[in-house]
């Protein structure tokens, strides 16, 4: 139910065939809570372990804005969000919509990694390639949207977080 509350879906269309599909979760500090439950819970970690592994990424949730992302383009070198020339760019719109902020840092996990991942993030399959995204602002209190765009088309996803 965590993953659901916390995680988007968005798709860039030309005519009828999809260029872009992205789903994305933000790495709140609740769902960072949820995650190291599980993630605990699965690998049979003692208390001590357990509130270890939550502190971290909980601390790692307030440090800095984040998302895992899954991308599947139809176009494999389209999906480079990591490159210093990327076609697809990210940028993060926080509440009124008119600053666009670039991210600090982009990672693009691994074959090995992404295996790590897939049992928190079901809908991270075979054939989506996964990013960390981290960004330095806005805080938590305000509503995010997450574009993923370039040639191709425009993906967004949006997370209203004031009520």
């Amino acid at each position: 139910m965590v993953l659901a509350d916390w995680s988007r879906t968005g798709v860039a269309y030309e005519e009828f065939q999809s260029q872009v599909f992205v789903r994305g979760t933000l790495l709140s500090p609740i769902f960072s809570q949820a995650k190291a439950r599980e993630m605990a819970r699965r690998s049979g970690l003692s208390g001590n372990e357990s509130a270890e592994l939550a502190t971290r990424l909980v601390a790692q949730a307030k440090a800095r804005v984040r998302f895992f992302v899954a991308i599947s383009t139809r176009d494999p070198y389209w999906n480079d969000l990591d490159q210093k020339k990327p076609t697809l760019r990210t940028r993060l719109y926080a509440t009124d919509g008119q600053r666009a902020m670039e991210p600090s840092k982009i990672t693009r996990l691994t074959d090995d990694e992404m295996s790590d991942m897939r049992p928190f993030f079901t809908y991270a399959d075979r054939l989506t390639t996964g990013y960390i995204l981290e960004f330095k602002a806005p805080d938590l209190r305000d509503n995010l949207r997450l574009t993923i765009s370039g040639a191709p088309g425009l993906a967004e996803l949006t997370w209203r977080l004031k009520p």
